[in-house]
């Protein structure tokens, strides 16, 4: 049982051997000898954001408060002292008190922007094959990668 069993692998295998050689009997296979990748370049614009700030100082209020501490001044230097020229002086050191006065808000304003930036993309579009055949060498187009020594049929 055993010689049969030994018997019909052996027979086996070698009809599998002589099946997958009859693959490569024809003219219609070649070896490679060289792969080139091929590169396209793919320009695409790609959305970005930012965020922006505005600050608005508040003038307006600036400006009152240097008036009103301008007539505050006046009031008391003349007041103070009674003598001419007394609420002048007051005024001018009551609005320049007034102006540095730190109620003085800003208004900060934010928002986003959006903008684009160009990228480049480089990606292999097909393959260049150099494979030696039984009449020569011949180039093929693939897109599929092979390493050198290949045996690849082709069609």
């Amino acid at each position: 049982m055993k010689k049969l069993l030994l018997i019909f692998i052996t027979l086996l295998v070698s009809n599998i051997s002589v099946s997958y050689g009859s693959n490569f009997r024809s003219d219609n296979w070649g070896v490679v000898i060289q792969v080139t990748p091929i590169n396209e370049q793919r320009t695409y614009q790609k959305p970005r954001y930012k965020k922006v700030c505005h600050k608005n100082n508040n003038y307006d209020q600036k400006a009152a408060n240097m008036i009103i501490g301008g007539i505050v001044g006046s009031v008391i230097g003349n007041n103070i002292s009674g003598k001419d020229g007394a609420g002048t002086i007051g005024a001018v050191f009551g609005s320049l008190i007034g102006a540095d006065y730190a109620n003085n808000s800003q208004i900060v304003n934010c928002h986003e922007e959006m903008f684009y930036t160009t990228e480049i993309q480089n990606t292999i579009s097909y393959y260049r094959i150099k494979i030696r055949t039984k009449n020569g060498f011949k180039l093929i187009k693939s897109f599929h990668s092979y390493n050198i020594h290949d045996v690849i049929p082709l069609n």
